[in-house]
Order: C-alpha cells, then sequence, then structure tokens
C-alpha cells in the first residue's frame, strides 16, 4: 500500500518521495539495526529473528524464498517428487565452493541434514524435519531426501534458515560451538568478526556462485533500544531499521529520505503459560485468563490497529491453512473469568510472575502493564519481570517460569511452521524445540503427523482446521495479537529484498544510490 511514488524493494509495500533519476554511488557498507544479542551463527541451531536475518545474508540454501514468497533455486537447480511420494531428488549446483575453499556437494548436503537431525545436536528446529527418514548421496551433485511417508512441502523447509548448509570441514574441525561464534558457509556475504554486545560484521565473499555483492560490508548493529535504535536511523548511522516504533511511524513516513516498509505479516506476540505448574494445569485457570483481557482496549490504547489486530487462531492469518476458531478473538467477559477462578478454586484469586521482553516487541512491557491491570479486576496479582533478550530466552528456557511473552514469525508460511510450538516432544528441555508450555495433546500430534503425510489439499486443511481449534480452548497460550511490522530504510539504499510473509531482508542485491 504506497501512499507515494517509492523506489521500490521487490515485493514490499513502502511509502516516501520519489528520487529523480538516481545513479550508482560508490558506497558499499550498509548498517542494519537489529534488536538483539545473537545466541549464535549456526544454521542448524537458529533460536530468533535476529539469528535468521544474518543467517539469509551468510549462509547458502538448497533453495530460497522469493519475496512473494513463492520458491527459487539456490544451491540446487531443480527438484522432483517421485511417483511414489516418498522420495525428493534434489540436483545441486555444480562449481561452488564454500568460502573456506570447501567444494559444495551431495556429502556437503547430506552432513548439514544429518546433523541436523541428530540428537546429539538437539537443535529447536529438529521437530520440523521429523518426516525425514534420510537423506542420501546419489552422486556428486544429486541428493535424495527420503521420507517416511509423502510430505509434499518439504522444498519450503528447505529454504528455512535451520537448512542453511554449513562448510563441513569448518564445523568438524572448529566443533559446533566455536563454529557458531565463527561460521563458514557458501552465501553471499561471510563472517569477519562478532563484537558481544555491538555487532555482527560480513564482508562479500568474492567466489560468490551468484557474483560478488555491491555491498562489501554489511554490519548488523545491536540496538536493542527502539528510541536510541531510531535516533541513529534518522542521524544516518543506522541505514536499515528493522522495527519502526509505533510513536515515530507518522514522521518517518514524511520524511523524504527515508522509505518506510510496511505490513509485512506472518508475526505474532503470544504468551506461554506453564502447564506444568499449578493452578496453570488447570484448563479452567488458563480460561479464565484469557477472559479477563480485553484485548480491542488494549490495541486501541497501547498498541493502535495500524500495529496490531487480535488473534483469532493460535497462527497468524497470512500463513497457508489459517483458519479462523472465534471471530473477534477470546471474548472479554471478567464475570465468567471470575466464576472459572471459582469453579477451580482459586476464588480468592492468586499471585503470578509475567515475563516479558525489554523493548524487543511493540510496545511490550506498557501492553504487560494493561493485562496486569485487567487480571486484577479478578483477583490475580502479577508481578512483572523483564530482561534481555539473550537472557530472558536463557531463562525461560529452563521452564520454571509462570507465564512469558514470546513471539512467532510464519515460517515457512504455512501451517506446519506451528509444530515447533505445540508438538508434544517440541519442548526445550525434550527435543530442544519451543513448546515451552509443555503442551501435549496426542489428537493434536497425530492430526499434526497426518497433515505432513497427505498430499489432498482439502484432508490437509480440514486436519490443520482440527489442529488449530483444539489448540485455542486448550489455551496453553494467552491469545494476543498478530502484529504488522513495519521497518524503514535510507531512500538512497536501493535493491534490498524484504520477504513479505516475515519481513527478513536479503542484501546481495543492495546498491547505494547518489
Amino acid at each position: 500500500q504506497e501512499s507515494t511514488a517509492a523506489p521500490t524493494d521487490t515485493g514490499t509495500q513502502e511509502s516516501t518521495a520519489a528520487p529523480t533519476a538516481p545513479t550508482a554511488s560508490a558506497r558499499d557498507e550498509v548498517i542494519v539495526r537489529i534488536p538483539g544479542e545473537p545466541e549464535g551463527l549456526d544454521p542448524a541451531i537458529f533460536r530468533t529473528d535476529d539469528e535468521a536475518l544474518i543467517g539469509l545474508s551468510l549462509h547458502g540454501f538448497l533453495v530460497r524464498q522469493d519475496v512473494d514468497g513463492s520458491l527459487l533455486p539456490e544451491l540446487a537447480t531443480d527438484w522432483e517428487l517421485s511417483d511414489d511420494g516418498l522420495t525428493w531428488v534434489v540436483h545441486l549446483r555444480e562449481g561452488v565452493d564454500f568460502s573456506d575453499g570447501t567444494p559444495f556437494n551431495a556429502d556437503a548436503v547430506v552432513f548439514a541434514f544429518e546433523r541436523l537431525l541428530s540428537e546429539e545436536l538437539a537443535s529447536p528446529r529438529r521437530s520440523f524435519y521429523k518426516s525425514i527418514d534420510t537423506v542420501e548421496a546419489v552422486d556428486e551433485y544429486t541428493v535424495h531426501f527420503n521420507t517416511f511417508e509423502p510430505w509434499p512441502v518439504l522444498p519450503q523447509y528447505l529454504a528455512y534458515p535451520a537448512a542453511g548448509i554449513p562448510s563441513p570441514t569448518a564445523v568438524s574441525s572448529l566443533g559446533s560451538d566455536a563454529f557458531a561464534r565463527e561460521p563458514v558457509s557458501a552465501g553471499p556475504f561471510k563472517f569477519e568478526e562478532w563484537v558481544t554486545g555491538q555487532r555482527v560484521v560480513l564482508v562479500a565473499n568474492e567466489s560468490y556462485w551468484g557474483g560478488e555483492p555491491a555491498i562489501k560490508r554489511l554490519v548488523f548493529e545491536i540496538v536493542p533500544d527502539t528510541t536510541t535504535a531510531t535516533t541513529l536511523f534518522e542521524t544516518g548511522e543506522i541505514d536499515f531499521l528493522n522495527r519502526v516504533a509505533q510513536p515515530d511511524l507518522e514522521r518517518l513516513k514524511a520524511d523524504n529520505s527515508v522509505a518506510v516498509i510496511e505490513n509485512l505479516g506472518a508475526f505474532w506476540t503470544y504468551f506461554a503459560i506453564n502447564m506444568r505448574k499449578e493452578p496453570f494445569s488447570d484448563l479452567r485457570v488458563r480460561e479464565a485468563l484469557n477472559y479477563a483481557i480485553d484485548r480491542q482496549a488494549l490495541i486501541d490504547s497501547v498498541l493502535t490497529p495500524e500495529f496490531a489486530k487480535v488473534m483469532e487462531s493460535p497462527a497468524s492469518s497470512p500463513i497457508k491453512g489459517w483458519e479462523q476458531v472465534q471471530a473477534g478473538g477470546w471474548p472479554y467477559d471478567p464475570e465468567r473469568a471470575r466464576e472459572l477462578l471459582k469453579e477451580a478454586g482459586y476464588g480468592d484469586g492468586f499471585s503470578l510472575r509475567l515475563g516479558v521482553t525489554e523493548n524487543r516487541y511493540l510496545n511490550d512491557i506498557e501492553a504487560a502493564q494493561v493485562i496486569a491491570d485487567m487480571w486484577s479486576q479478578i483477583g490475580i496479582e502479577v508481578e512483572i519481570f523483564s530482561q534481555e533478550y539473550a537472557s530472558y530466552t536463557e531463562e525461560i528456557n529452563k521452564q520454571e517460569f509462570d507465564i512469558v511473552q514470546v513471539a512467532w514469525s510464519g515460517q515457512p508460511p504455512e501451517m506446519g511452521t506451528i509444530t515447533g510450538m505445540f508438538y508434544s516432544t517440541s519442548q526445550p528441555i525434550l527435543g530442544g524445540g519451543f513448546n515451552r508450555m509443555g503442551y501435549d495433546n496426542p489428537d493434536v500430534d497425530g492430526w499434526m503427523d497426518e497433515a505432513a503425510k497427505t498430499d489432498d489439499l482439502g484432508e490437509w486443511e480440514s486436519l490443520w482446521a482440527k489442529v488449530q481449534e483444539t489448540i485455542w480452548f486448550d489455551a496453553p497460550h494467552i491469545w494476543a495479537w498478530e502484529v504488522n511490522q513495519v521497518h524503514a530504510r535510507n531512500a538512497d539504499l536501493m535493491g534490498v529484498e524484504v520477504i513479505q510473509s516475515n519481513g527478513w531482508q536479503r542484501f546481495e542485491n543492495a546498491y547505494w544510490v547518489d
């Protein structure tokens, strides 16, 4: 939705004044704001959006996701499914080397995926690939992905950040921990340095198979505070601003030196409830917590409808297979909430700790304060705690929390993406995944397994509809809001590819104009 003529990045929705006859510039550095410190840069164990964003420029993938969600060949030139639906045959690009000189071939692909699937590594994304039985090198440039049952969407998962192909030589010589700090891959940029708490620096890969990028130095500046990040952007010290803050949007839109990129979907905030602990193991308590929140009033007062809308399903509406479960979201009914607490034996209320990030998500602390006030109206006393993101995720992965705010980016943009949140064995301690709530419903597991196998679209949609409805009313989350991610770039920075479904960016084709 462009409000004026704009120098566009393909597939994005931008607003800025139009430049006149731009010419290429000699400028060759881009500085990108990321909100949080990466935990590591090993694709197989990536956890956060910040790591995914860096990984898209650093790592090579068999398949890439275009800005509109379609799939394009990258390190794979083409792929086809066998007649029995159990083997994906993937043909690899020849003549490619990793940036350390190691040849890219079928053995490297087998190494990458066997490692991703290994119990020893305990990848948090392992459950996404549970349909894969074996990965087989047929010859130097052909790989077979053999699946337990038909898995028609496998190519989408080859474009997912966890499917980046690392240099097997570097992983073997450095070990996983060291590799995560000094990764080696076959992407358009290569790793140069990581200054903890400050920045991650990539430089152009001069031997990149697609041609050396025009941008020679790509800096991901770690700036957790949104006000500070916006100031740095407006003073020219940052070139691409991830996650524009709500109070700054109209001012940036009015600035002719800025291009605003908005309506980036498939991103949502939720509050995970620790179902392992009392009183949260009681469904009535989880329902009461949901009934006690007036989500629309919260959005109107704190988040604004331009940035957020009420969730009506356990996933975001742009995702393929999304099904509306409750129109208007979980209803606001404090009287019903009080009745449920009384039935559960908590008529006098109880106390809980509510965890939120420090300015990572949209007005996170302010929203938590509103929720705490609403819960107080049904007798629940809330202590809010917040931490910077790396410490915060480390704390919640111990699974000792009460309720914590988290966000999810729907990638790949189909319903299978929520498997990592709700599959019973995807818990951080059990399987390294993101089922932080301890959610365990055998019916949901079974429907997810069936959906992963079928190539019948109607059956697939029906199965995912049952999954969404069941999870919704099991209430393992405080269902919150979908987020309209908004980014901004210097209007002279062209060629940035922003993926519409998640807001992640690629910089290999970026360049400056005068």
